[in-house]
């Protein structure tokens, strides 16, 4: 439907994920709920990131697990993360003549100069096209600050904070018309098979095997953390085993650190875990 015919109150709230592959804990999608307009939940494969050499298949597998266990959860809302295979600004483009959005929610990336180059590309797609681009702070981070002063008291504010969780009875899933102009984009089909593939030397991505994760550490594996870090065979078992689970947000930074307070004042600030709160920051 073109958009000129669409209610201004019924111009969807789009929500672009990047590094941020989780349902709690996620402003943005808070945001798009509380608009009270129904909301359209996407994540893109951009081909210039598939073919940049920092990526590889083991992160696109990750991503795709990330992305499956995300729709799972969504499934009892009656909402789910479309899948693309596009660059961001042709793919809103897209989305632009078939459902008109009214704003664009996602999270501040820190990442590399191409992605810095494509948020730019965004933007600009936003101001020209009249489209509300609403951007949250991730994990902490503090742009544009000249020196540290301050960091951590602001840092510690803000994982103080209730996390973000989004009321997912109130949400509304904007529909995608069948003959659209996004459809031909959508990633079902045209994506590497190997994706798919479950293999057993790598951790599998997700909210789910994330929190398993985060749990078995904080309740039994940290006890050795502080003197397994630079041991390779010790640290498969006794390190968090967090870090793609971070890098690719299917926990936040608050989150962990707030369970961890938690652990830390069950178990009395053992020096396991002063170890691991002072690299989380």
């Amino acid at each position: 439907m073109p958009d000129g015919f669409i209610p201004s109150s019924e111009r969807p709230a789009l929500v672009w994920f990047k590094r941020d592959l989780r349902l709690a804990d996620h402003a943005p999608l808070c945001q798009a709920i509380a608009s009270g307009r129904p909301i359209f939940l996407f994540y893109c494969f951009e081909p210039s990131l598939l073919a940049d050499p920092h990526y590889d298949t083991r992160h696109w597998r990750f991503v795709t697990q990330s992305l499956r266990d995300m729709n799972r959860r969504l499934k009892p809302w009656g909402l789910r993360v479309h899948v693309f295979l596009s660059e961001t600004v042709p793919l809103l483009q897209a989305l632009k003549a078939d459902i008109g959005p009214g704003s664009l929610h996602s999270h501040e990336e820190t990442g590399l100069a191409i992605t810095y180059a494509r948020d730019r590309a965004v933007q600009a797609f936003c101001a020209g096209e009249g489209v509300d681009w609403q951007e949250s702070p991730c994990n902490g981070v503090q742009r544009g600050r000249r020196h540290r002063q301050g960091w951590a008291s602001t840092w510690e504010h803000t994982m103080r904070q209730p996390l973000a969780t989004p009321p997912w009875e109130k949400a509304r899933a904007a529909p995608l018309p069948p003959n659209g102009q996004s459809m031909p984009l959508l990633a079902r089909g045209r994506v590497d098979s190997t994706w798919f593939e479950d293999v057993p030397d790598f951790q599998r991505g997700g909210e789910t095997p994330a929190a398993a994760w985060l749990n078995s550490f904080l309740s039994n594996r940290h006890h050795r953390y502080a003197g397994s870090l630079s041991r390779p065979n010790d640290s498969r078992e006794h390190c968090s085993r967090l870090s793609p689970y971070l890098a690719w947000g299917n926990l936040s930074v608050r989150q962990v650190w707030q369970a961890l307070q938690a652990a830390q004042q069950q178990e009395g600030q053992p020096k396991s875990l002063a170890a691991f709160a002072s690299r989380l920051y």
